[in-house]
């Protein structure tokens, strides 16, 4: 279920579906699960129905707003202190949707071609 890692060069929004607040930001995607950063507080092995989103100006193809429902498995610090990094299983997503985001991600993913530097 989570064989190849899809890194994310452009972290897609992930909102929580209750509340509408953003929960934070998809980091990585598999083919059952994904890997999300926050601030808040989340509790291994909860269930959420969550949006993910695209933050990008795009043309209508590529944008994304998507419902699935996630369950938290494992938690681990972020390299930023301020954040926690959470493994989560996909439970459900739409078929549809899921081809949608996977067409995206072929946009966002890093690539063994890319180069990539440290600014001051």
């Amino acid at each position: 279920m989570h064989s190849d890692r899809n890194y994310l060069a452009q972290y897609l929004d992930l909102i929580d579906a209750q509340t509408h607040e953003q929960l934070g930001y998809v980091c990585d995607i598999s083919d059952g699960g994904l890997m999300f950063a926050t601030v808040l507080p989340v509790a291994i092995g909860e269930i959420k129905e969550v949006y993910i989103q695209n933050n990008l100006p795009t043309d209508d193809a590529l944008k994304l707003s998507i419902r699935a429902v996630i369950k938290t498995l494992w938690s681990k610090p972020n390299i930023n202190p301020q954040l926690s990094c959470f493994g989560c299983t996909v439970l459900e997503i739409n078929a549809e949707d899921y081809q949608r985001l996977t067409k995206l991600l072929s946009h966002l993913c890093f690539n063994n071609d890319m180069e990539i530097r440290r600014t001051l």
